[in-house]
């Protein structure tokens, strides 16, 4: 009981040099974060993983070749279902990406709005079969809703 009121376990009542010393300790270990540097006097980042001050974008693209659109001046119009075809997965009659399509970004918007519109007009259908699935059968017996 009379260790517990003393100084060894009660950590308020330490002495005036205790403070000094931690003081010191703090301020000698946060000296880095404390200083005001101008951008000229920061430290070199020397660690590989940091990307150094001027350097070119690595992800930047360095492909100047127009797309085959662009290349060829092939006009995209609603219309045109055997075009627009292309530019949709065989699979889900999805519209495919710029990556797997190799258009520029303008020719791919485009061609998707394009076939939205033909979609829209009935021109291509929303959702596509895909020829061998033709022949699955059926799993709703359509007798019922007739």
């Amino acid at each position: 009981d009379i260790l517990w009121r003393s100084n060894l376990y009660n950590n308020r009542f330490k002495s005036p040099s205790y403070y000094k010393a931690l003081k010191k300790r703090h301020d000698r270990y946060w000296a880095h974060v404390n200083k005001r540097l101008s951008p000229a006097e920061q430290p070199e980042r020397t660690h590989p993983d940091v990307p150094q001050a001027g350097a070119e974008n690595p992800f930047k693209s360095t492909k100047t070749e127009p797309c085959i659109l662009c290349a060829n001046n092939i006009p995209i119009d609603y219309k045109n279902t055997r075009l627009l075809s292309q530019f949709i997965s065989p699979f889900t009659g999805s519209i495919l990406n710029n990556r797997a399509t190799g258009l520029c970004l303008e020719k791919q918007l485009e061609v998707s709005r394009a076939i939205k519109m033909a979609r829209h007009a009935a021109l291509m259908p929303s959702v596509h079969k895909d020829t061998s699935f033709y022949n699955d059968y059926v799993i709703t017996d359509d007798s019922k809703f007739n």
